[in-house]
């Protein structure tokens, strides 16, 4: 009984050592999935598709379609899309997988909202997550650990030669890459901070977004609290390319202050910090 025991044990490690080491099969076939188009396929065929429809909608090749069904079954294990069975039709023997969004996948699908509501989809900012440039410095994890000087840099610093900052301003494909994702990401929080927690901002008259980019907090809280007066801080080559003040805020009036918050912030009743300071990139 023991021996049982002690071979149980061996066997659930040896799954969980499995579960850890192949983990990324799941980032890299959603990160297929993404770069296919399928999240717009599905959403195209009118939120439901089948394997052959994928395949006309995506224009991938038709000879691959054993390769689609196991793409799209890591993905639907892993709960990015699911799937039901349709009947099959007069002369066929073999029921057809039909598969659909769930609400993850709902969020990589490009365009508008429905009904011209504003979209909050994530692809731009997943795109970013899962891409080379972010993902390779993770090779090097061990030799950045292991190195007596970690401290004074990220390990993301030691792959590229440059912090993410230092790269998005030298480099106008990375900027524009990470402007988009963290606007996508934005934009979706301060929904969400805005509809599920309004209360923290009652009694504010004046706010400043430290780190603000582009303002798309800033303006999202001057568009639901029109008396609350809003300033984005950001560095100089940030605020060169921020857009109207009125742009922004949808009319509502929205601030831009070029500076470094280690030097100077200006003053408001509260301080709006979104992922400002980040030690890994």
């Amino acid at each position: 009984m023991e021996e049982q025991q002690r071979t149980e044990e061996l066997l659930q490690g040896q799954l969980e050592l499995w579960h850890h080491a192949l983990g990324y099969i799941k980032s890299m076939a959603l990160k297929c999935a993404m770069d296919a188009g399928i999240p717009d396929a599905i959403a195209r065929c009118g939120g439901g598709a089948t394997l052959p429809e994928l395949l006309a909608a995506t224009g991938l090749p038709p000879c691959n379609l054993s390769y689609l069904r196991r793409l799209m079954r890591v993905l639907t294990v892993s709960g990015i899309f699911h799937h039901q069975r349709k009947q099959p039709a007069s002369g066929e023997h073999e029921e057809e997988a039909v598969y659909a969004l769930t609400r993850a996948s709902s969020l990589l699908v490009r365009g508008e909202g429905n009904g011209g509501a504003p979209s909050f989809g994530q692809l731009p900012f997943i795109s970013i997550l899962l891409g080379r440039t972010f993902v390779t410095p993770f090779f090097g994890m061990h030799p950045w650990i292991a190195d007596e000087r970690a401290a004074a840099t990220s390990f993301f610093e030691r792959e590229h030669g440059q912090a993410l900052w230092e790269m998005a301003r030298t480099s106008t494909g990375i900027n524009d890459e990470f402007n988009q994702g963290m606007t996508a990401d934005t934009r979706l929080i301060m929904h969400a901070v805005l509809t599920l927690s309004p209360a923290v901002f009652e009694g504010l008259t004046s706010l400043v977004d430290v780190g603000g980019a582009d303002g798309t907090a800033a303006a999202a809280v001057a568009r639901a609290f029109p008396h609350i007066n809003c300033t984005v801080l950001d560095l100089p080559h940030v605020i060169e390319n921020a857009p109207a003040p009125d742009e922004a805020a949808g009319g509502n009036t929205v601030r831009f202050v070029a500076g470094d918050m280690f030097h100077h912030i200006p003053s408001a009743h509260a301080v709006l910090l979104k992922i400002v300071i980040n030690k890994i990139m």
